[in-house]
């Protein structure tokens, strides 16, 4: 018999328990691992309320006011806006951790791929003397003076959607079975895995430093991926650490429920979540929506994987 879904609220057992029927119904455990040393978490269909209602929105926008937060956060606060009903319908396998260095060196001594900063000749961003700065010099790979350095298992970072989507492409061909970006639906269900509050364990802010890596006057840079709890799903750095691709073009939600939304059919910036080391809590929440971030220090991706056929043209 197919599993019932997964409908926001849910405890953390009950996440798990809907986590192993599933597995067991599509005969898989609920963490697998790929050729390339990848770890997965089954994630089950279920029904979630996107985004934040004017109410909470005009709350947190008090709170920025009140912690003198910049002003464009006010403007992305605007498009958390409305809140809607969403229904996933099928299973999926996503990434317990951030696509690491690691594992897209292994992409690109199997392809040869350039990366857009590469190719651009523009660069991405890096750290020097202690400020943030931009150059051709900051690429996927390079030194970009963090601190604590970064390792290969430190989260990619400088990295466009468009490398993302390469990535994953290259995956589907080596497997035989589909990667792919999440989209910004099932990215919000994974991190929530049940819970309705500002964050994957509620609203306690003070809880945050346990999850995630966020602002902190002693670092400068990301943290390689699996050093904070993860979420009731099992995964690592939902919140902090790195800004993640959506495959979603950026644009207002809609007011109606949606069933396996996709986002809108095209736009000029794709969507990123989940906030990075340097920001503020704030920026981390789970409803919180970026975009307009290719080739930064702080952005990086997670891969998620469907149970069907590979796309004909990946």
């Amino acid at each position: 018999d197919t599993p019932r879904p997964a409908i926001v609220p849910f405890t953390r057992a009950e996440a798990e328990s809907h986590q192993a029927a599933w597995a067991q119904h599509l005969g898989l455990s609920v963490g697998f691992e790929n050729s390339v040393g990848m770890k997965f978490r089954i994630i089950p269909p279920g029904q979630i309320f996107t985004g934040s209602s004017r109410q909470e929105v005009d709350a947190e926008a008090k709170l920025g006011t009140d912690r003198n937060l910049p002003i464009w956060y006010f403007n992305f606060l605007q498009y958390e806006a409305p809140q809607h009903q969403v229904t996933l319908t099928k299973p999926f396998g996503i990434g317990v951790y951030e696509v690491t260095r690691g594992q897209f060196r292994q992409f690109v001594d199997d392809t040869g791929y350039k990366t857009d900063a590469e190719r651009n000749g523009t660069g991405g961003e890096g750290f020097r003397n202690g400020q943030i700065v931009k150059g051709p010099e900051f690429v996927w790979n390079s030194d970009l003076g963090f601190n604590p350095p970064e390792s290969d298992d430190s989260p990619v970072v400088n990295i466009t959607c468009n490398d993302g989507t390469e990535f994953c492409k290259w995956l589907t061909k080596k497997e035989g079975v589909t990667y792919r970006l999440p989209t910004e639906a099932e990215w919000a269900f994974a991190c929530r895995s049940g819970n309705p509050g500002r964050y994957c364990f509620g609203d306690d802010d003070a809880m945050l430093k346990h999850y995630a890596w966020v602002l902190d006057g002693d670092r400068s840079g990301a943290s390689e991926v699996g050093c904070k709890l993860a979420n009731a799903f099992g995964l690592f750095d939902m919140h902090g650490n790195v800004w993640e691709w959506c495959q979603d073009w950026h644009g207002t939600y809609p007011s109606q429920p949606l069933i396996d939304p996709t986002g809108p059919e095209s736009g000029e910036y794709r969507v990123g979540r989940g906030g990075a080391w340097g920001g503020a809590n704030e920026f981390c929440r789970t409803a919180f929506r970026s975009w307009g971030i290719n080739g930064a220090y702080s952005t990086g991706f997670r891969v998620v994987r469907t149970f069907s056929a590979p796309d004909a043209d990946t």
